[in-house]
């Protein structure tokens, strides 16, 4: 779920709300259900990091790339003149890179936090990339929403047991 207060998406690593890797870790298929319960612990921890660093790199990539699956509302024609002769990216949600730059994710107590760095300031203004953020996902009554977190967080619930088996064999590898 993205909080629209702070554009903020949380993976709690011990509430049982939303712990991704739960059934997964106890799917026989996996091997891991013989593991003690602090092994758990310490996997499903690390998967949750490993979720938050793939959902940053996600945001930041379908940025980059106008992931056309989001369907986004074109430029209006001026604004994206003004971003040409001004020497802005001609990107849907990056005009200076500073938004795309502002995505990050770190731990709060027992949950990852993903979302825009809440104290990013435009130079020489007093605007926050947060607010910016917030327009573009939820709209103004002059401009469309153009979401980006809520579409890449359904996803990528859609896709948890692809993300879980890519963090074993990363894990392993890293063993090796």
């Amino acid at each position: 779920m993205v909080n629209r207060m702070s554009l903020r998406v949380n993976l709690n690593v011990k509430d049982n709300k939303w712990r991704p890797g739960l059934p997964l870790i106890n799917d026989p298929k996996y091997g891991l259900n013989t593991l003690q319960i602090n092994e758990k612990l310490k996997i499903l921890s690390d998967f949750s990091e490993y979720l938050a660093r793939q959902m940053q790199k996600l945001l930041k990539s379908r940025i980059y790339t106008q992931y056309r699956y989001l369907r986004w509302a074109p430029l209006t024609p001026g604004y994206a003149e003004f971003k040409k002769k001004a020497g802005l990216s001609p990107n849907i949600w990056e005009a200076t890179g500073l938004l795309v730059d502002s995505i990050v994710y770190y731990r709060e107590g027992d949950t990852y936090v993903i979302g825009i760095n809440p104290k990013a300031c435009y130079p020489n203004s007093n605007v926050k990339v947060l607010f910016v953020a917030e327009c573009m996902e939820f709209g103004t009554r002059y401009m469309p929403a153009r979401p980006l977190f809520g579409p890449t967080v359904n996803f990528m619930r859609r896709n948890v047991r692809k993300y879980w088996e890519m963090y074993l064999k990363e894990s392993v590898r890293r063993l090796l």
